[in-house]
Formats: C-alpha cells, structure tokens, sequence
C-alpha cells in the first residue's frame, strides 16, 4: 500500500482569532505539501509516465554485467577478435612456455638472431648452440649419413661354343667401408643362337667390387652378348 502526502498549513488560527482575507492567503499561500517516502507506489504511477530524466544515474551500474556471468558458452565462436586482447610484449608469441598445463602468456625474443626452441628449461627463445646444431645435423641426415654411390656400364660376350663369361667391376681402393648394395639391369642383349636358355648372376666382392657372371646352355657355335647399366650404394 502507498504511503501518505502530508500538507502542513502556512498559517494556524487560535481559538476565538478572526479569519481574515490575508490570513487566508497565508494558509493556503504559505502551506507545505510533503510526499512521504514511499507515497509514490504503481498505484499512483501512470503506465508510460517514467522517462529517462526521471532515473537515477546509478541505473546503469544496477544493470552491469556482474563479475564471472560472462562464460565461454555465451561467446559466439570466432567472436573475439586481436583488438580485444591484451597488448603483446614486443617480438613475442603467445603460449605456453612451462612443462605443465595452464594459462598461455607472452614468449619474447630478447635478441636478433634467436629461435623458438624447446629445451629442458620449456619452451624459449634463445640462440643456437653447438650441442643443437650436432642434433639438428643428426636427425636430418639419420639413415643417409654417409652414403656413398657410385655407377657405370659394362659389356660381357660368350664365345662361339662356350658356356658361360664373367665380368670384374673393381672399386676405388678405400671408397666403400661396408659392403654395398648392388644394382644392375641388361640394356642390350644379342640373340641365342640353339641356346636353350641364359641367364646372369651377381657376386659381392665385399668391399672392393662385384664380380657378374653370364651364362646359357647348350654352347652353341654363335656368340651371345649382353650390356649392363649398374650402381652401388654404400658407406
């Protein structure tokens, strides 16, 4: 319920005092009217009659955002853009340099010529040593460290009524120090006069050559020629 509007006259007569003119005046003129606090309820108020000029300053601040309403799930994916977060120190990167899980923060490159690295202190910038070049070497060549190869060609003849021709190929003394991997592939070859049949082989002499060997059977009265493309991969 609404409160009360309380009207103090301007002037009081005595008993028995005359009601003139002027004093009239001044009981009407010289009276106070005072609202009660809470007079005023939605009883008395019409709909639409409160206006802007009429609420208080500190409105906005009842109807603030209050600290921690804010949630992931009511920020629209893809909502925050550069301009909304903080200032990054200068030649930096954000994330998270430590070796546990937690809050992202500024990684600074204090000097040119420094990378991102990550060592046994996390995850930093700092200048190549030694010790990381070795390793950087290390793991790019891994396996290929060291291989050598090396290639050529040679032509091998079986003789009118033989069997069989081999064929040396000799290394550079000292070039290979394990044995290598050899390839080899025919790219020419002569007819088989009444040969029944041929055939190549291939013998690793370690490390200082091969040895091919090229043979046919029934040793007919005919030569029989081959050419050989080879390499060999080694350290």
């Amino acid at each position: 319920m609404s409160g009360e509007i309380q009207v103090t006259p301007g002037l009081v007569l005595e008993s028995g005092e005359l009601l003139t003119y002027d004093k009239l005046n001044k009981m009407v003129r010289d009276a106070v009217l005072r609202i009660m606090a809470g007079a005023v309820g939605a009883r008395e108020l019409a709909d639409g009659s409160i206006n802007a000029d009429k609420i208080d300053a500190d409105l906005s601040a009842q109807l603030g955002v209050q600290d921690g309403s804010v949630t992931s799930a009511k920020i629209v994916d893809q909502a925050v853009t550069d301009a909304k977060l903080l200032d990054m120190a200068a030649y930096s990167v954000k994330g998270r340099a430590g070796t546990t899980a937690g809050a992202p923060s500024n990684i600074a490159a204090a000097s040119n010529g420094h990378v991102l690295i990550r060592d046994a202190a996390g995850l930093l910038f700092r200048a190549l040593t030694q010790a990381d070049v070795t390793g950087l070497t290390a793991a790019i060549a891994g396996p290929v460290a060291g291989v050598k190869s090396a290639w050529g060609d040679f032509g091998m003849t079986i003789a009118s009524g033989a069997a069989q021709t081999s064929h040396v190929v000799t290394f550079a003394a000292g070039f290979f120090t394990a044995t290598p991997v050899i390839l080899l592939t025919p790219i020419h070859m002569s007819p088989f006069p009444n040969a029944y049949g041929f055939q190549w082989t291939i013998n690793r002499n370690s490390t200082t050559g091969f040895t091919t060997y090229f043979g046919r059977s029934g040793s007919p009265a005919a030569e029989s020629s081959i050419s050989f493309n080879w390499m060999a991969f080694g350290t």
